[in-house]
């Protein structure tokens, strides 16, 4: 009730869902549900484009990143870069195929000579 909410009035308004989540998260800025590293990676969005359109791994951009004094989780660089409004294209991640069809693999027993 504290934040305008009435359970038996209709549905809930942009402004409470706001205010529940300023009181829950007081440290986030402006309320909103994303972390100071978030804004610090904003604050490095020119230097990610830079390095993921020259086609460098998001391990070796978190390693620059570091070395520039921003500490992020791998998680979370991954994030910001896949919803950066596409501005930021990640490579497709390539999974090593199976040499052989797996169904051609035979398991031996220990004792198995043959």
């Amino acid at each position: 009730m504290s934040a305008g909410f009435d359970p038996k009035g209709g549905g809930v308004s942009d402004e409470i869902v706001s205010a529940v989540v300023a009181q829950l998260r007081p440290g986030r800025p402006g309320g909103v549900g994303r972390g100071e590293t978030w804004f610090d990676l904003e604050g490095q969005h020119a230097f990610l484009k830079e390095k993921v359109d020259d086609g460098l791994k998001l391990t070796n951009i978190r390693m620059l990143l570091r070395r520039r004094g921003v500490e992020v989780h791998y998680r979370t660089l991954y994030r910001y870069c896949a919803t950066a409004g596409g501005q930021l294209r990640l490579a497709p991640i390539l999974r090593p195929r199976f040499a052989r069809d797996p169904s051609e693999f035979v398991v031996k027993k220990e004792n198995d000579n043959g």
